[in-house]
């Protein structure tokens, strides 16, 4: 029986049937490449990185999801959309970034989810940069609803490119493991 969202206690059990890190034959450069060990047994890297990339997400959004007049002040202060937009902006998006956390970490339609949040990432960086480039510090509502909070482009953007790598890493690691597959169920229930 499957638990839906324990996919760790899964990956684990599913490894430790394999055999993985006994010299198993069927075991591939890239697994072994992909792997921490643990002393459990070893859980794939790109696992950790889902699970850790969809907290990141789920944390991002609860305080937007529970005060969206606090977010919506954010995203106007960033005077890229216009005022009909803003409110609607501050209602859905939190949302799409806690279905995307997740899925990551439940491991369902997590490619999906991590291509989502590269686009969300590529977005912000674009923003943050252009932001700056006219002049504008605007506390980026990241992690907290506080528009007085002092904001760094520098760190937003390291931060964003951070974000994005992983969402990356997951994409590729995804598509490394199941090559020629153009769209496959992300994971069996």
């Amino acid at each position: 029986m499957r638990l839906p969202c324990l996919p760790l206690a899964d990956v684990l059990a599913r490894w430790t049937s394999r055999g993985y890190g006994r010299g198993n034959q069927d075991e591939n450069q890239w697994d072994s490449v992909m792997t921490l060990p643990l002393t459990t047994g070893r859980v794939p890297v790109s696992r950790a990185v889902k699970i850790i990339l969809g907290i990141v997400f789920l944390f991002s959004s609860a305080g937007k999801i529970i005060d969206p007049g606090a977010f919506a002040a954010i995203v106007a202060n960033y005077q890229l959309l216009p005022p009909q937009l803003v409110t609607a902006t501050a209602v859905v998006f939190p949302w799409v970034e806690a279905l995307c956390g997740l899925a990551l970490v439940c491991g369902w339609l997590d490619e999906g989810a991590a291509l989502l949040i590269g686009l969300m990432m590529v977005a912000f960086i674009g923003i943050t940069i252009y932001n700056g480039y006219r002049g504008l510090d605007i506390a980026c509502g990241c992690f907290s609803l506080s528009a007085r909070e002092p904001s760094s482009i520098l760190w937003n953007t390291l931060r964003d490119l951070a974000i994005l790598a992983a969402a990356v890493w997951v994409l590729a690691d995804s598509a490394h493991r199941h090559p020629g597959v153009a769209s496959r169920p992300s994971r069996r229930v």
